[in-house]
């Protein structure tokens, strides 16, 4: 049996470390028949975390026209993108951290 973090040979809480690599390239093409026009995606990389911020780019790319039932995305796009910071945020409980520790100095200092 597959332990419920692991699936696909991927750690799925890997994309909670602080510090895994979130870098996707993302590219959509479009090729138009008579019948129906095919999107195709191609996402590359390198974790699960840059699986999912790709994802999450994908599902932004695409809009759903309500009045003609449609759902509509570029025809052609080129996305390549990466954190700029190491880390997304810092949360510290105020209410339960009575004293600051250096660990929590250098997490902010960075």
């Amino acid at each position: 049996m597959v332990p419920p973090t692991q699936a696909h040979g991927y750690n799925l809480l890997s994309c909670l470390v602080p510090g895994s690599d979130e870098s996707y390239e993302l590219f959509l093409s479009s090729l138009d028949d008579d019948f129906a026009p095919t999107l195709t995606a191609d996402l590359k990389a390198a974790s699960l975390s840059g699986v999912r911020r790709g994802m999450e780019t994908l599902a932004r790319l695409a809009t759903f026209d309500g009045e003609r039932r449609v759902l509509e995305a570029p025809r052609r796009a080129f996305v390549r993108d990466r954190p700029s910071l190491a880390l997304r945020g810092v949360v510290v409980d105020a209410q339960r951290t009575f004293r600051q520790s250096e660990k929590d100095r250098q997490k902010v200092a960075h």
